[in-house]
């Protein structure tokens, strides 16, 4: 009998050594699962950030008209203004502008001061027949990245509405140059202007016309009124 119990007991031991060893090894087991994961999202995170900036991705530069879309009237002066989000060792720029010349007329278009002194004007030129500005410009300098705050246009383009319609303001053969003479890749955004005939009317003008409508409408109402009278009797 006494055998029979140390068997059971030993039989216990042992149970509960294999459980704990049981336990020791799914904790062990679930420690590398967990290190495994992290070393592979770490992986995964430089390998992305190393592919962006290896494609030039990392940090975009876009030429921007601005605003993207604007609505005008006959005889209005329009303005565009041509915006860089960012340009690293930017030293020099030349920009090209296509517009619908049967609705718009461009007036001038107007360096900024986006680059570091001394600047040098290169080109500046307004085209209506074409239907194209340009302005290209230098500079000795190299400028500050430009990635935050409000820095100055490259450029404002004015115009002023001769037709109905709509004009798109295309930006095409940009070309910014770094201090070393190497050109800088870079996106576009284009920009628009809708033309109508009818003016907006402020609230001092609005009124008096109403109030001039008004009372010819009255008028003509009582000098029918007055005729059919006339007509019954």
């Amino acid at each position: 009998m006494k055998r029979m119990e140390r068997r059971y007991l030993r039989l216990q031991e042992l149970t509960s050594m294999q459980t704990r060893l049981n336990k020791q090894r799914t904790v062990r087991t679930r420690s590398t699962m967990r290190t495994c994961e992290i070393a592979f999202f770490v992986f995964l995170t430089v390998s992305v950030a190393a592919l962006s900036i290896r494609t030039g991705k990392a940090t975009p530069t876009t030429i921007q008209v601005y605003p993207l879309v604007q609505a005008a009237t006959l005889g209005d002066s329009v303005s565009a203004d041509i915006n860089l989000d960012f340009a690293e060792n930017l030293s020099g720029y030349e920009l090209f502008m296509s517009f619908n010349n049967s609705v718009l007329s461009a007036v001038a278009m107007e360096y900024e001061g986006y680059l570091e002194e001394p600047t040098f004007l290169v080109s500046q030129e307004v085209n209506n027949s074409a239907g194209y500005v340009r302005l290209a410009i230098l500079s000795m300098n190299t400028s500050a990245s430009k990635t935050g705050g409000s820095p100055p246009p490259l450029a404002t383009a004015t115009f002023t509405a001769i037709g109905i319609g709509t004009s798109d303001l295309h930006l095409y053969e940009t070309k910014l140059a770094a201090f070393n003479g190497s050109a800088l890749s870079h996106e576009t955004s284009d920009g628009q202007v809708m033309c109508n005939v009818i003016p907006e009317f402020s609230s001092d003008i609005a009124l008096p016309i109403f109030l001039i409508m008004s009372a010819l409408v009255f008028a003509t109402a009582q000098k029918y009124k007055r005729n059919c009278y006339r007509r019954a009797l």
